[in-house]
């Protein structure tokens, strides 16, 4: 095999010759060379080391696979060898030749650097939630804010296998926008997300309305709460569960609120009850009619019992005040009276003399006819003698055309006054009637359910209710069957009854969170997946370090691309000092705040170049671009993640910046040829600036590691002087951790 491999080597191509002596080269370049190519001081030294470890993976790694993308960048730009180049060579062209390896190794840097890219811009899409979430959980202590926000977050979307972070941030705000302590949201926001693990627009609603149940109600268990809203959509028309929770809440809310707080709970579960039919009887699939349908049933059935004894006191003064001003005179209404009883009496008299003369004509005929005998013919008379003397008594009834005139003219004066006069008598009547109710004595039923119940039980009571006018016509016929008994009612009772029975199971609830139970192979995969995407997801989302330097190059690179310089060898130079800023190879050191400094010397070495000869009008809106991402990059610098830098790294930058500091006070910058002093001269103001606040970080690194070990022993003494076993709080334990982290332990 080691024969086959120097037989490789000795047999490259013309190209893989020139590339392996391209890295030769590379490798025996002395210091002014490696300053000319790279003009970054020990940028070129990094940048191999970096290179190297990623390439000679690459080579033993071949034929066994790549490893994860974590792996790469956790790994890929840390191992160093500083005699690597050659070492390279020879291994990449063993196993695959320089010009595959060269190709890999490519590709390598490409998925990092996409990786980090991707990284930055999905947490600039969290960043927009968090933002939106902050100012609903403003009520709460900052501290509190930062744990649910960073540590809440990922900690459900991995126990409930949910890779929206986004979606799961968003409920957050909502629940504590709906009221929700932090321990409530804590309870709701994992419910919530397990049961919208395939449908995370919906978590949002879910987790509002539990917490709007819970209010209702005055039950303080979730999982509860969530049993009866699923139970009532079992029973309900919505065939959308996101349509469900958000209807279902309010109607919740109507109920309980209009009742004193023993109550709370049994009004909450009626008024589901009331919704569900409602669905059902206007064939509402959304939800969206129902539940203002229910809450209007409701409001009219308090109002109703609430004044109905106010309304009866006035009904009855109303009523003997119009009983003495009737709109029609005695005198009238007795005339009236007599010639409808005439009119009547009259058409009755008519059709009878029509049967009594066509009985007449009848027996006339026979008799004629000849053929009757004796006896028929006698009878025959004295039944022709009865008939005659039966019309003259019908015909003294008379009702004439001068009586009809006169019933016409009464009706048409009078009809219209008397119908709304009769009307409005009767609706007092029953509106004192309504009141009137056995054992009522002046207190109105509280629950929906007992005032249905009233209403149901009085004929008065339906008939006083039943002439209420509110809802949509859809309905009509819903609000009759509540109040008479029917089919609506029955669904409501029935999903009473139900919610009495399971309302306290929680089964129902814990069946669909179940990671283990799966009622189809689709839904296990589907898990599955969730559960593979769900940790690439926090990584991508809470990998602030990664994010950062990914967003970091890209943000280099663009502005580097869109400000150039005027003239050819400016331009030219501009162009080199591009090379490799987007995956990070063209900048100097492999963590944030290093890329930070050296991003903040590439952007100065710009700003000279286009400063040189006079800034053109072209290039005054450049040199305000450049002055811009710089103030960003110290931004950056001031930032938290610069604090959590490694000691030494901070330590290695402040010695640098301090050296260019000081031979920019002095003067002094002959004595070595140096690509960032000179930048650094020439940007005066910008590198002092650098240093004093690489300075400042490392002074404010140790003060809080200063801080951070004198907690640590006082919380030890203070528990040797108790002889308590208390254990460090997570907090400590992680302070501690951190402190370690940073001293090398």
């Amino acid at each position: 095999m080691s024969g086959n491999r120097a037989t490789l080597i000795v047999e490259l191509t013309s190209d893989e010759k020139r590339l392996l002596d391209g890295f030769r080269k590379a490798a025996a370049a002395d210091d002014d060379l490696r300053a000319g190519l790279n003009k970054t001081g020990t940028a070129a030294e990094s940048n191999s080391r970096r290179i190297v470890s990623a390439m000679t993976q690459a080579g033993r790694d071949w034929k066994k696979g790549l490893s994860t993308h974590e792996k790469d960048s956790n790994a890929a730009f840390q191992r160093m060898s500083k005699y690597a180049v050659t070492e390279i060579a020879a291994i990449g062209a063993a196993y695959l030749g320089v010009q595959q390896t060269f190709q890999a190794i490519s590709g390598r840097i490409q998925e990092h650097q996409a990786t980090l890219r991707q990284s930055a811009d999905s947490q600039k899409d969290l960043a927009t939630y968090q933002t939106e979430a902050s100012k609903n959980l403003s009520a709460f202590p900052r501290a509190t804010q930062q744990d649910l926000l960073t540590r809440l977050v990922p900690k459900i979307a991995k126990d409930a296998v949910v890779s929206d972070l986004g979606a799961i941030t968003q409920a957050l705000g909502d629940t504590a926008s709906a009221g929700a302590t932090e321990a409530q949201i804590r309870e709701i926001l994992p419910i919530a997300a397990g049961l919208n693990r395939l449908t995370p627009d919906q978590m949002s609603e879910t987790a509002a309305a539990i917490m709007d149940s819970m209010r209702a109600s005055g039950e303080q268990n979730a999982r509860l709460n969530m049993a009866e809203i699923l139970l009532t959509g079992t029973q309900s028309r919505v065939v959308n569960p996101g349509k469900l929770v958000r209807n279902l809440a309010p109607v919740k809310i109507a109920a309980a609120e209009a009742v004193p707080e023993e109550f709370r709970a049994e009004a909450a579960r009626q008024g589901s009850s009331l919704f569900a039919a409602m669905t059902k009887s206007g064939a509402d699939s959304q939800g969206d009619a129902s539940q203002t349908a229910a809450i209007q049933f409701m409001a009219s059935m308090r109002s109703f019992f609430k004044d109905i004894g106010k309304d009866a006191t006035a009904a009855k003064k109303e009523l003997e005040e119009l009983e003495q001003n009737d709109p029609i005179s005695a005198g009238q209404r007795l005339r009236l009276k007599q010639l409808s009883a005439n009119e009547a009496a009259s058409n009755r008299n008519n059709l009878q003399i029509e049967k009594v003369n066509a009985r007449l004509q009848e027996i006339e005929t026979a008799k004629r006819s000849g053929t009757l005998d004796t006896d028929t013919n006698r009878t025959l008379g004295y039944e022709q003698q009865d008939l005659r003397r039966r019309l003259t008594e019908l015909r003294k009834v008379e009702f004439t055309e001068r009586d009809a005139a006169e019933l016409a003219d009464l009706r048409d004066s009078t009809n219209r006054a008397d119908r709304q006069y009769q009307k409005r008598i009767a609706e007092l009547r029953g509106t004192i009637a309504a009141a009137d109710i056995k054992g009522f004595e002046g207190k109105a039923p509280i629950l929906p359910f007992d005032q249905l119940k009233a209403i149901q039980s009085n004929p008065q009571l339906q008939a006083a209710f039943g002439n209420l006018s509110f809802g949509e016509q859809r309905f009509k016929s819903a609000n009759e069957q509540l109040i008479r008994g029917g089919t609506a009612f029955l669904d409501a009772q029935g999903t009473y009854d139900l919610l009495n029975r399971k309302g306290r199971d929680t089964s129902i609830v814990d069946s669909l969170l179940s990671q283990t139970e799966f009622l189809t192979p689709q839904q296990e995969t589907a898990f599955i997946r969730a559960k593979s995407e769900v940790g690439r997801a926090i990584r991508l989302n809470f990998d602030s370090y990664g994010g950062q330097l990914g967003q970091q190059r890209e943000d280099l690179a663009t502005v580097l691309k869109e400000n150039q310089p005027d003239g050819f060898l400016n331009g030219f130079q501009a162009y080199y000092d591009e090379v490799g800023v987007s995956n990070g190879l063209g900048l100097s050191g492999s963590t944030p705040t290093e890329e930070s400094v050296s991003a903040i010397t590439k952007l100065a070495r710009r700003r000279s170049l286009i400063l040189e000869g006079g800034v053109s009008k072209l290039e005054q809106s450049s040199l305000q671009n450049i002055d811009n991402e710089i103030e960003a990059r110290f931004l950056q610098l001031n930032s938290s993640t610069s604090l959590q830098e490694d000691p030494q790294t901070l330590e290695r930058l402040n010695k640098r910046l301090s050296f260019y500091g000081s031979r920019i006070r002095s003067g002094n910058t002959s004595e070595t040829y140096n690509a960032d002093l000179n930048t650094a001269v020439d940007n005066r103001e910008i590198f002092l600036r650098l240093e004093q606040t690489m300075n400042d970080l490392v002074e404010l690194q140790r003060q809080q590691l200063d801080a951070s070990n004198q907690t640590a022993k006082s919380t030890e003494q203070t528990a040797k002087n108790t002889k308590q076993t208390t254990r460090p709080s997570s907090a400590q334990r992680e302070a501690a951790a951190a402190s370690n982290n940073r001293r090398g332990r």
